[in-house]
């Protein structure tokens, strides 16, 4: 094998005679192989055995160490063990000594709180009985803090003894308190029940009880008890149901106080078997806490305002009008169940219920934060029979809108400033219908509430829509009747509701509208939409109002009405052209001949028709959709002159300048009532008067101008070529194509040849 390797090396290295001169090359490196092959067998044979018996003594040092360990650790162990043995006795006996030391140290605290709230209540009977009630109250409000300390103790009849301890001291300052502060009342003369009442309040004999007033009311404010304690305390005045509204604040006792005999005159007259509780008549309680209010008024700013602004800058007024309020609001919560079977009585508590918050808000700027009777409304029931009952009502008043005699008449026509828009009965009911609606719901305090009724009036909107468009096809059949005085009362009733509504939509209460709907589709969207949202906020496609989709649809509507007038005074026009469209204008004499120029007898007719129509349809539509409507016809009527009749037609020079004279002395006077320059809406037939009346010469130019321009392309290289723009902008033409002059050019037959 050996033998054969060194032959096929020999035979790879040189296979040839020439390569033989590469021979003492691979002698050299073969050599060096060698050598490095030696050196390596003798550091095997030498160096190796040496190192691995370094390596052998090495490991038998080690081992001599472990099992030198492994004795020291076994000793250790049994040492251990015996000491642990040794000493358990004295660790039980301990840990014994330790849990009774500790079941001590509970004791103990359990003893030092009973302590404690035994020397708090014998410091507050001391101060009582020297007439200290500041002192007592304070020591009352360590005892209440030390008491709130222990809620979450595991010592539930520690916790009760502090409650209960807590709460019968507080009864007893209260019915101390509360005893000087009635009477101190007492000399004020309050409550001041005497409606009639002009003057201020009356100030009490007793300079004494006027002073102590101050002073008792800030000891109750101090007393006041932590809301933790409020829902043992029997004896708290709290309404029922506002007060489980999470938006109610509960009332500071001297308020309590305050409102404590109007609260039994309120339940005395307003509950039970007494004539004035009465379903029908909920404005008998709503009327007389408001007039409570009002004779209240003026004590409360000028003798309890003063105390509040040094302790916690509540308003007075507020306070005593949400004491009052909460009476209404469990009043009329009391009542909805058997209200909610008659719409009549429902629907006239709502009108009082809103009319009574409406009032409130004037009297004492009462605080949305706080319970009103507006809470009792949005309540799942009585909120959905309210919706019920609206749309209930708003179908039937809309049936009585449309089925009214005078349902299209204007109802402005007396009034001229207000006429130009030609309201109808109807137009106007419905939209008063809706700004009724919208002020009923306004100040509900629930954002949800308020888009549900704002999607009760998109509904109605969309069926007042359906219904005039009812109307429509059922009274106008045909395209005769496009002009009568009903069908455009229609279109002036689209109109006025499209300008209303884009007028509400830029209202802030709408915009908030628009806002809450639109971050309320945006959680309701996928991640995907959620992105089409965000490109949509910087711009490109934001709906631009609530009221969007409806105003299109209303505008579509509106159009296709106007279109149809339209249609039919195009029509009828039209059809009074034909004469005038198959004029001899080409044979009419020149214009030199006469004295003075006068319309041409075929165009009579079609003038005085158009005439008739625009006066007509001015007198029927509104000022703004007349405007549209005449400048529509101005186009149309245009378009139809230029391509029927000048287009037509060959012209002499006579027949040009009576068509000029037709155009700019007749039918732009027409027009000329409605615009300074109603030309402007005729600039094809305006210009083409202009090509046909042209100079000979200068008419030669331009056609010359124009030919090159079009159909010579070569005569373009010329260094100073004539603008064809530029020369037809000389002679006032701007809208007229190349084309359109060069065909209107070769209508002269002057230039024919």
């Amino acid at each position: 094998m050996a033998r054969l390797a060194a032959v096929a090396f020999i035979n790879e290295r040189f296979p040839d005679i020439e390569s033989l001169e590469h021979a003492p090359e691979t002698l050299n490196e073969l050599t060096s192989t060698k050598v490095n092959l030696e050196r390596a067998i003798l550091f095997a044979t030498e160096e190796v055995p040496r190192k691995i018996t370094f390596a052998i003594k090495e490991a038998e040092a080690v081992s001599e160490t472990v099992n030198k360990l492994h004795m020291e650790q076994d000793q250790l162990i049994g040492d251990i063990y015996s000491h642990v043995v040794d000493n358990t006795v004295m660790a039980n006996k301990l840990s014994q000594t330790m849990k009774q030391i500790c079941e001590l140290e509970k004791y103990m605290q359990y003893l030092l709180c009973i302590s404690h709230f035994e020397d708090l209540s014998a410091d507050i009977q001391s101060a009582l009985l020297i007439k200290a009630t500041e002192r007592s109250i304070e020591q009352f409000i360590l005892m209440a803090e030390h008491a709130g300390h222990l809620q979450n103790s595991g010592c539930r009849h520690l916790v009760k003894f502090a409650n209960d301890t807590v709460l019968f001291w507080f009864r007893i300052l209260l019915e101390k308190l509360s005893s000087e502060f009635n009477e101190c009342l007492s000399a004020w003369q309050w409550p001041f029940i005497v409606s009639s009442l002009k003057s201020a309040p009356p100030v009490p004999a007793a300079t004494e009880s006027k002073e102590k007033l101050g002073t008792l009311f800030a000891q109750l404010t101090m007393l006041q008890l932590p809301e933790d304690f409020q829902k043992e305390d029997k004896t708290s005045d709290r309404s029922v149901f506002a007060a489980k509204l999470p938006k109610w604040r509960p009332l500071s006792l001297p308020f309590q106080l305050l409102l404590k005999p109007l609260q039994k005159r309120f339940i005395f007259h307003f509950y039970g078997n007494k004539k004035t509780n009465s379903l029908d008549k909920p404005e008998w309680y709503f009327t007389q806490i408001l007039t409570w209010i009002k004779d209240h008024r003026e004590f409360l700013k000028t003798r309890i305002q003063p105390e509040l602004d040094k302790q916690s800058g509540l308003d007075a007024l507020a306070e005593f009008s949400r004491g009052l309020v909460a009476l209404a609001v469990d009043k009329l919560h009391t009542d909805m169940p058997e209200l909610l079977l008659m719409n009549i009585r429902f629907a006239h508590v709502l009108d009082e219920s809103l009319a009574f918050h409406k009032e409130l808000c004037l009297l004492c700027s009462y605080p949305d934060s706080q319970p009103s009777c507006l809470d009792v409304l949005i309540q799942p029931e009585p909120f959905k029979h309210w919706l019920h009952i609206e749309k209930q009502f708003a179908l039937q008043k809309m049936d009585s809108m449309l089925s009214s005699p005078s349902a299209w008449k204007c109802q402005y026509k007396d009034s001229a400033d207000v006429d130009c828009l030609k309201v109808s009965e109807c137009g106007e009911s419905f939209m008063l219908l809706l700004l009724t609606i919208t002020d009923r719901y306004r100040l509900l305090p629930s954002v949800e509430c308020r888009m549900d009724f704002l999607r009760l009036q998109l509904e109605l909107l969309d069926d007042f829509r359906i219904r005039l468009l009812q109307v429509k096809k059922e009274i106008f059949p045909n395209r005769a009747d496009h002009l009568n005085q009903q069908y455009c009362a229609i279109v002036n009733t689209v109109n006025y509701i499209n300008d209303v509504l884009c007028q509400w939509a830029n209202l802030p209460f709408f915009v908030k509208l628009h806002y809450y709907k639109m971050k309320t589709n945006r959680k309701e969207t996928s991640n995907e939409d959620k992105i089409q949202l965000d490109d949509d906020e910087n711009g490109k496609c934001l709906e631009p109002s609530v009221f969007e989709e409806i105003v299109d649809l209303f505008e579509m509507m509106q159009k296709d009405m106007l279109a149809n007038i339209l249609s039919f005074v195009v029509d009828d026009v039209k059809a009074r052209s034909r004469s005038y469209r198959h004029e001899r204008w080409m044979a009419l004499p020149s214009h030199k001949e006469y004295t003075s120029m006068a319309l041409s007898g075929s165009a009579c007719e079609m003038l005085l028709v158009l005439k008739d129509h625009l006066h007509n349809v001015e007198a029927l539509l509104s000022k703004s959709l007349f405007a549209v409507f005449w400048q529509q016809l101005a186009e149309i009527v245009n378009r139809f002159i230029f391509s029927e009749v000048i287009l037509q037609n060959n012209f002499n020079d006579g027949g040009s300048h009576q068509l000029q004279f037709d155009m700019t002395r007749n039918l732009f006077t027409l027009f000329g009532q409605y615009t300074a320059k109603p030309e402007n809406y005729f600039k094809d037939v305006k210009e083409s008067c202009i090509v046909l009346t042209l100079s000979a010469g200068s008419a030669l130019l331009i056609k010359e101008v124009i030919y090159r321009a079009l159909h010579d392309p070569h005569s373009l290289a010329n260094p100073r070529p004539t603008d064809p723009i530029a020369a037809l902008h000389d002679i006032g033409i701007y809208k007229l194509t190349l084309e359109e002059v060069e065909t209107l050019l070769s209508l002269r037959i002057d230039l024919s040849d």
